[in-house]
């Protein structure tokens, strides 16, 4: 372990360098020095004891706690740290290998933390005597310069044979959530700053189409303080990794950043921005062009008018978007309509002409409507939509708000398509809207189409448990059940808590007559969801096994719910229940409740293999004819 006196120090100063603990932070005169979680915690580990021998068990104990790491992933974390302190330092060595044992940091360090806060001069050349203190600045500055010579030369030659194009060209990129300086702004009223950040320079890079952006549902699952970005650029397969962190203190804002390659965590680029909380705007679009420009991109006029284009000139209106944007993220059923919404509707109230703010409210509405089943919020939805394109046409999410509501409020397939088509043609590396696309093409019939769309949200967004989910359903509607039991089971691996996942893998099994497999994952499901979603198929499981007492216990329960609360899913997952039980009539009594109050598990009727003991009746295609689903 690290001595308790080194262990409250924050700050320390060696060479050229001040090395801020606290807010993880290296920099050379002012400038930071982009270096990856792990090289960041070494040098601190090395600053906390100079001139002692570092054994390499003790490091590896001490910075990869409780896990196997080979030794030469130290080697490559020591190599990373020699070059980037060397490059900034101006050529000094700091760090003595000693064979066969472990490191030792050769750098005088001064320990503010021990000097009563008082910053003293980084160079140990204030202790020499003022001839010889001159001496040496000159020796070290040839030396700078003929190491920099040297640099240049090499560069020079290597450049002929490796462009720097080459070196740095990126395919992907993904920018993970600003993450606040301190522990608790995570519980703060600023919470939402980070992602929110993250989600204005993901929106502004989307424009450049020689590059794939990881959409902001992709990275949202990153937000934790420790989330080592190279992990991170790893799960979702992309070439560099923005990372960030945040800090809002009155009216001023701090931003540091740095650009790494995933490949071997190698910085591309860091800076930091200090500057008022009223200049956000320009500050995201100082970073994103930075950016850019880091990665030697070159836009097109339409891209830069583009990356520029503001979608809001308040900046209250601003926060309070974001404020809904987040909270979304983080809602409950119990929370959404008193919270979220309210942000969204406050920020129009601050900007009527706010576009993106209007998808917010439609979103959230679509939310209610598909729990709830309230007709009123599927019409609020459809207005804030509607007068989200009134407002700007070419937002993408505009479409895709006014798309959901004609698929899953209104059952207009084809104005629905319509609108999805007009979402991909103005963001066809939209994760979202392929995987609209998707789940409406097998509505319709397209099973091939839903299966291709979903296949792309998923190359899109490869670290989606939702789309992984959803996958599982389009195999499962394209009776491709081997597959659809590996997506479900992929699933459960990453979260084992899943309801939906375990509720699909249940419907697999019991699709595969594999009934008691699929009875555990029911009354799993049932365990963990409180309004029995799973409870239904049981009562089919139930039904096909012969238990037809225990099966039609099951249909009585589900009627008593229903009185309470109608879900989702209710009056369509009875309709099932009935078929299984083999009461045809009464599975289609139930069909025409869940159509005439347009439930949402009732749109894949035409392709769901639960409905098969009904198929060959006459009435059942006489219904998807009702509903436009069947010419």
């Amino acid at each position: 372990m690290v001595p308790a006196s080194h262990t409250k120090a924050s700050i320390f100063i060696f060479g050229r360098f001040r090395l801020d603990v606290a807010q993880r932070l290296l920099t050379t005169e002012s400038k930071p020095v982009a270096l990856t979680p792990k090289v960041f915690d070494l040098l601190v580990l090395l600053a906390q004891h100079p001139g002692e021998l570092l054994e390499k068990d003790f490091i590896l104990s001490t910075l990869w706690p409780d896990t196997f790491v080979e030794e030469a992933n130290l080697s490559v974390n020591i190599s990373t740290l020699r070059r980037a302190l060397e490059s900034a330092g101006g050529g000094a060595h700091y760090i003595e290998t000693v064979p066969k044992r472990g490191y030792r940091f050769t750098a005088g360090v001064q320990d503010l933390s021990r000097t009563n806060g008082e910053e003293l001069s980084p160079s140990a050349d204030s202790v020499l005597p003022p001839v010889a203190a001159k001496n040496t600045l000159r020796f070290r500055l040839a030396l700078v310069g003929f190491l920099l010579a040297l640099l240049a030369i090499y560069f020079g030659l290597n450049h002929l044979n490796h462009p720097l194009e080459n070196l740095v060209e990126v395919r992907s990129i993904a920018v993970l959530p600003f993450r606040p300086l301190l522990a608790n702004a995570t519980q703060s009223e600023d919470a939402y700053l980070g992602p929110g950040m993250s989600d204005a320079i993901i929106r502004k890079l989307s424009v450049v189409r020689k590059v794939t952006v990881r959409a902001t549902s992709a990275v949202q699952k990153f937000q934790a303080l420790h989330v080592d970005p190279l992990v991170a650029g790893r799960e979702l397969a992309v070439d560099v990794v923005l990372d960030g962190t945040i800090q809002h203190v009155g009216n001023s804002i701090r931003v540091s950043v740095q650009l790494l390659r995933v490949r071997d965590g190698a910085p591309l680029w860091a800076d930091h921005f200090d500057d008022y909380f009223t200049n956000i705007f320009q500050l995201q679009d100082s970073i994103s062009e930075k950016i850019v420009t880091a990665l030697k991109m070159k836009l097109s006029e339409s891209e830069h008018q583009r990356m520029a284009k503001q979608l809001t000139t308040s900046m209250e209106a601003y926060q309070l978007y974001l404020k809904g944007h987040y909270c979304e993220y983080r809602r409950t059923p119990d929370t959404l309509d008193d919270l979220c919404i309210d942000d969204y509707e406050a920020a129009v109230a601050k900007d009527p002409d706010y576009a993106l703010a209007y998808t917010g409210i439609a979103s959230a509405y679509m939310d209610i409507a598909g729990i709830e089943g309230r007709p009123d919020a599927t019409a609020k939805a459809r207005a804030a939509a509607v007068r989200a394109i009134a407002l700007d046409d070419s937002l993408a999410e505009a479409h895709l708000a006014l798309g959901n509501v004609l698929f899953r409020g209104d059952w207009d397939w084809l104005g629905a398509e319509r609108e999805f088509d007009r979402a991909l043609e103005l963001d066809p590396r939209s994760s979202l809207a392929h995987w609209y696309m998707s789940l409406l093409a097998l509505a319709m019939g397209h099973n091939d189409r839903g299966l291709a769309e979903m296949q792309q949200a998923q190359l899109l967004d490869p670290a989606s448990e939702n789309i992984h989910d959803d996958l599982g359903w389009v195999y499962y509607l394209n009776r491709r059940f081997d597959q659809a039991l590996d997506e479900s089971k992929k699933v459960i691996a990453l979260e084992p808590q899943s309801i939906s996942a375990h509720h699909q893998l249940g419907k697999t099994y019991l699709q595969l007559r594999r009934f008691a497999q699929a009875e555990q994952e029911f009354r799993f499901t049932v365990t963990l969801n409180e309004i029995h979603r799973g409870y239904a198929d049981l009562g089919q499981l139930l039904a096909l096994t012969g238990r037809t007492a225990q099966a039609r216990s099951v249909l009585a329960d589900l009627q008593r719910i229903d009185k309470s609360r109608r879900t989702y899913e209710s009056e369509y997952m009875r309709a099932i229940l009935l078929a299984s039980l083999g009461d045809t009539d009464a599975a289609f009594q139930s069909l025409e409740g869940a159509i005439s109050h347009k439930l949402s598990r009732a749109i894949w009727m035409r392709a769901d293999p639960d409905l098969d003991p009904i198929h060959s009746d006459p009435r059942f295609n006489a219904l998807l004819r009702r509903i436009h689903l069947l010419n």
